[in-house]
């Protein structure tokens, strides 16, 4: 199997002729290395991530870079990783430090000497980020993110245990479309104005705001912002995940079958159950190449398995 893997990134190496060509490579050559990552292979994954860098005058996205180290340290090849998170935090000032600090990928170079300075990097540069944000703009996204998550989780648990309660969702039901209708007409105005806006600009939970309210718009409203979401996504203002889940609850509205198995429904009951799958054998595989858990763990938040 390795000399395959040789085999493949040599053939992708001998291709480069060009700078679109040398782009094209790398490109193939991250593939490979997220697709061996997930595979739990990180010593193949390394030697692909090595490659990529290496055909691409050892030049990469923060994010690349971030997954390289992840490989490394998996591996259990601390240098290696500390290099590339180093280079990240002090070069391309990396700042995502609940990421970092919560990344199990991580878990064995914690007790490595140089953890701790690079976490205080990163903490650094974080606090700079911050600072450097749209903070009305980021107050008021952060205040719709947590309603919006807080008034949809009580409407799913008075639909999952009081079913039957009809007055009760009505009168909850209201609200929550009430809310979700300002929501709109807050989040819809900004991006007529100055487009979908990323974390750079109102942190996490100010991006994670517009793809919640996303989610729950009506499809007329999620289709006519697709392509700002789309191009969000491109530019890393949101995440894989995020689109799978957008992709899914916009294919069960227009009565297909959903692609990701994000979608989880209640019965009349109060039962959860798993929205119909397209194809269920290729769901994990689906899943993994968006850098999402296996399904069956998933389910297991709900009590499902499949």
């Amino acid at each position: 199997m390795r000399k395959v893997y040789i085999l493949i990134l040599t053939f992708l190496i001998l291709r480069v002729s060009s700078v679109h060509a040398q782009s094209e490579t790398y490109q193939s050559l991250i593939k490979i290395a997220d697709s061996l990552y997930r595979i739990k292979e990180y010593k193949k994954s390394t030697y692909a991530f090595s490659w990529a860098f290496r055909v691409n005058s050892y030049r990469s996205t923060l994010k690349d870079r971030y997954n390289a180290a992840k490989a490394w340290s998996m591996n259990f090849t601390p240098d290696s990783a500390f290099y590339h998170l180093l280079k990240m935090a002090k070069q391309g000032n990396f700042s995502d430090y609940d990421k970092l600090v919560n990344d199990p990928a991580f878990t064995p170079i914690h007790l490595d000497a140089r953890w701790n300075h690079l976490v205080g990097i990163v903490k650094v540069n974080s606090d700079k980020t911050e600072a450097n944000l749209d903070q009305t703009l980021k107050k008021q996204l952060d205040t719709i993110h947590d309603n919006l998550i807080y008034w949809h989780r009580k409407l799913d648990s008075l639909k999952h245990h009081d079913p039957k309660n009809k007055i009760a969702f009505e009168k909850l039901n209201k609200t929550v479309t009430a809310k979700d209708s300002l929501y709109k007409d807050i989040i819809t105005d900004m991006w007529k104005s100055i487009g979908w806006v990323g974390q750079n600009v109102v942190g996490k939970k100010g991006r994670d705001a517009q793809f919640y309210l996303l989610k729950y718009v009506s499809l007329y409203t999620q289709k006519k912002y697709l392509p700002l979401f789309k191009k969000a996504v491109k530019e890393d203002f949101a995440t894989l995940e995020q689109m799978a889940v957008i992709d899914d609850i916009m294919a069960i509205r227009q009565g297909k079958k959903q692609i990701y198995g994000t979608q989880v429904g209640l019965d009349a009951k109060g039962n959860y159950f798993l929205q119909p799958v397209e194809d269920p054998s290729k769901v994990n595989q689906l899943r993994a190449e968006l850098g999402m858990q296996p399904l069956n763990e998933y389910l297991k938040s709900y009590g499902l398995s499949i």
